[in-house]
């Protein structure tokens, strides 16, 4: 873990990018046990950002991250057969290393709203008040933890260095996942297109 406890290695440096400064953030918890022969759950989501295009690769660079902390993951009496995770499960993979993660952002998105997602003047945003900007297309994220746990997860939502422009997420039908997979691993776990 790094200095945050960010299993995932993926929020400081996006952090620093847009300034330690979130604005007109949104943010919620839930606490649950995971179920006995369960190793995972997912959630479907879209994300929605006017900061698209014009501030790709810079410090306005909204994000969104769901945050799962598993307190056994800090306590050395622990042994479980995988390893408990705390950290972001809404990473991406780097399109320049897709060994490596990112973090949930519109820069991070930039290639998926140019494919399968919605951008510019397309129909699909008619209405929606991300006409000329973009909504990606609906994601699934994955994350990874152990049977029995008391696990809590979070959601948070911001404007990274500035309160102008709007992003919005849209998060549904979370789910348990009895396969599960590995949370470091970003072929494993994190976002994947539907």
């Amino acid at each position: 873990m790094n200095g945050d406890n960010d299993c995932s290695d993926t929020l400081a440096a996006q952090w620093q990018l847009g300034n330690n400064n979130p604005n007109d953030r949104i943010y919620f918890t839930f606490k649950t046990k995971v179920p006995l022969g369960t190793f995972g759950y997912n959630f479907d989501f879209v994300f929605c950002s006017a900061e698209w295009p014009t501030y790709v690769n810079t410090g306005f660079n909204d994000l969104l991250i769901a945050y799962q902390v598993d307190p056994t993951a800090d306590d050395p009496n622990q042994n479980p057969p995988v390893d408990p995770y705390s950290g972001n499960v809404t990473f991406i993979p780097d399109p320049n290393n897709n060994m490596k993660g990112l973090p949930l952002t519109i820069t991070a998105l930039d290639p998926y709203f140019k494919g399968p997602g919605y951008t510019g003047n397309e129909p699909q945003l008619a209405g929606t008040g991300f006409e000329t900007h973009a909504c990606s297309d609906w994601f699934t994220a994955k994350g990874g933890v152990q049977p029995g746990a008391e696990i809590t997860v979070g959601f948070f939502l911001a404007d990274m260095s500035d309160s102008i422009l709007a992003t919005v997420a849209l998060i549904d039908n979370f789910r348990w996942d009895c396969q599960g997979c590995i949370p470091s691993e970003v072929n494993e776990c994190g976002v994947q297109p539907m």
